[in-house]
């Protein structure tokens, strides 16, 4: 029995490290953040060329995490900066469709441990427990399409998303769901949105192993070609 209940434990530490750590400060004025001016925020993040019909929501565990405790294989390299895996296929996303993006962070956020933040993870997914959210959610009725991107987490998507979509009244919009996850699969995260927002139009999922990450520009590219997102 004891050695039944480690496998099951190290298969949801396996799990959880496709959560995103960063080790990038959370100062970057480019995203739209908890308490910025929304506007001003959207406005530095997006292209020229963009008519704000697009949006990119993502979750990103906090960098203050202690990355030493999780998979190296969590963290993507972009111009000698790790970053987050979500964080990393989001600015890709982002600089293919010049939409707006938004990084969703939590009030109180996650702790350093990684096992605190395992034990947190699992409390959440087993209470239904929906943590507020700090970042200030900008009016979604000016965009036509909303990306959302998670880490897998314990085969379910994270609660903040939960989160963000309970509070958001998406409804009639094409969503286009991406994720990346330690090498089990979507679980059951892509219906869970569907039915906690199921007046909308989905794409096929986009999902990314977390070493399959850093290479993944021509995989994203064909996501976005074949969903005829930039329609």
């Amino acid at each position: 029995m004891k050695k039944k209940s480690v496998v099951v434990l190290l298969i949801f530490a396996f799990v959880l490290s496709a959560c995103d750590i960063s080790n990038e400060s959370m100062s970057d004025s480019t995203e739209i953040s908890s308490s910025r001016d929304i506007t001003k925020s959207i406005s530095n993040r997006t292209s020229d060329k963009s008519d704000k019909k697009s949006l990119i929501v993502y979750f990103s565990i906090p960098e203050t995490l202690n990355a030493d405790a999780v998979s190296g294989a969590s963290q993507a390299e972009e111009d000698g900066q790790n970053l987050g895996n979500v964080q990393f296929v989001a600015e890709k996303i982002q600089s293919e469709v010049k939409g707006d993006i938004l990084r969703l962070e939590v009030e109180e956020p996650y702790p350093k441990d990684y096992d605190e933040t395992v034990d947190r993870a699992r409390e959440e997914e087993r209470n239904n427990t929906l943590p507020r959210l700090a970042t200030v959610i900008p009016d979604l009725n000016q965009y036509e399409v909303i990306y959302i991107g998670y880490p897998v987490w314990n085969m379910t998507v994270p609660s903040p998303i939960r989160t963000f979509l309970s509070q958001s009244n998406i409804e009639n919009k094409r969503v286009a769901l991406f994720a990346t996850h330690a090498g089990y699969g979507l679980g059951n995260s892509d219906e869970r949105i569907e039915e906690l927002i199921p007046n909308n139009t989905f794409t096929d999922v986009l999902d990314i192993e977390d070493n399959e990450v850093n290479d993944s520009n021509g995989t994203i590219k064909n996501w976005i070609t074949a969903s005829n997102l930039l329609e």
